[in-house]
């Protein structure tokens, strides 16, 4: 209990220096500058995130992109399209994510590259 408590008191923390700055941007005051601790911040991002992270995730690329007719070949083990690559990362990651009663595929990324997307069960 005590541990959700302090989650409670830390987000509404967090909300109110949000909007604290909101109001600041809109008084069109001088901006702050206060140090920055990245990973404390991406740690905060994530943990906003967390509840719609696990349910969808896409990954975009801008590569070559990826033949419509071969989708499926992905997904084989020892199917590679990558000189010295074995093939195994996306055979092992689709087994991974099914046991775990998720779903993951890729399309064409329009004008070039890939997309792959991953859910996963609320």
């Amino acid at each position: 209990m005590r541990k959700a408590l302090d989650r409670i008191v830390m987000d509404g923390n967090r909300a109110n220096d949000v909007i604290e700055r909101i109001r600041a941007l809109l008084k069109k005051a001088p901006a702050r500058r206060d140090a920055l601790d990245v990973n404390e911040a991406i740690l905060q991002v994530v943990a906003l995130l967390r509840g719609e992270a696990v349910k969808i995730v896409a990954v975009l690329d801008s590569g070559p992109g990826l033949d419509p007719t071969k989708l499926e070949q992905l997904y084989e083990a020892f199917y590679t399209t990558k000189p010295g690559s074995l093939g195994m990362g996306l055979s092992i990651f689709r087994s991974i994510v099914e046991v775990h009663g998720g779903r993951l595929w890729a399309e064409a990324n329009e004008p070039r590259g890939a997309v792959f997307q991953l859910i996963l069960p609320g």
